[in-house]
């Protein structure tokens, strides 16, 4: 079971304040870039220009993170139960949990895009997902893997389920600390088609680290569905 976080709330503001600063950083650093390549991609793709970005926004984050935990006098062990004595049930745990959730986010995601077509509301895939589309090297693509399948996961994984949700669960609130971290969660991703699905697949994640304890659970998990949307999207657009 997870256990309960006594988290500073002034450094919980400053880590909050640095996430949203890197964020409105990083996002300009990437327009500016865009703009300064107009039409011309031969050197650099925009996709990659968006991913590499991505890329830099989550190692300041994992720097912030290891700041909030300084100022705690904590590991990164002791602070998200890193210290697994079960890694086999783990294991298990992770991909029981991933072949379950995988296939009922497809459907959420069928049935908001179903939804939305009735509506007459213009779908569009998600930003990873057109840079993903768009990639022609194998630079362009292992970047992306590398980044969708490990670093992201890594990177939400501690910011949403190992901070900012039992921050709130332990003021006692759980209900809004699930809901309010599942609904920013999806928000985050920007794409109404996977808001849904997301929204689902944040209280499944928050489930497994309050069953287990262990950040290891939802990381995983987390690692296994995007490496199976990452082929997914591959074999759907016919890429090699």
């Amino acid at each position: 079971m997870l256990t309960r976080k006594a988290w500073k709330p002034e450094a919980l503001i400053r880590l909050l304040a640095g996430v949203f600063m890197g964020l409105a950083v990083v996002g300009i650093a990437s327009n500016l870039v865009n703009r300064a390549l107009g039409g011309n991609v031969d050197n650099l793709r925009h996709g990659t220009v968006a991913i590499a970005s991505t890329v830099v926004f989550q190692f300041v984050a994992l720097g912030l993170v290891g700041w909030f935990l300084r100022a705690h006098s904590l590991s990164w062990a002791e602070a998200f139960g890193l210290s697994c004595r079960r890694p086999a049930r783990i294991l298990w745990i992770v991909l029981a949990a991933t072949v379950t959730v995988f296939p009922l986010s497809l459907l959420l995601m069928w049935g908001s895009q179903r939804i939305m077509v009735a509506l007459a509301v213009e779908v569009v895939a998600q930003p990873t997902v057109q840079a993903l589309q768009e990639a022609q090297s194998l630079g362009e693509k292992a970047l992306f893997a590398w980044m969708a399948v490990i670093l992201a996961p890594i990177v939400e994984e501690i910011l949403f389920r190992g901070i900012f949700y039992p921050a709130i669960r332990d003021l006692g609130f759980p209900r809004l600390a699930l809901w309010s971290t599942a609904l920013l969660f999806a928000a985050t991703h920007a794409n109404l088609v996977t808001f849904a699905s997301l929204v689902f697949f944040a209280i499944a994640l928050t489930s497994l680290y309050e069953h287990t304890g262990t950040l290891w659970a939802p990381i995983g998990t987390h690692c296994l569905f995007n490496l199976a949307n990452f082929a997914l999207v591959l074999v759907m657009n016919g890429h090699g």
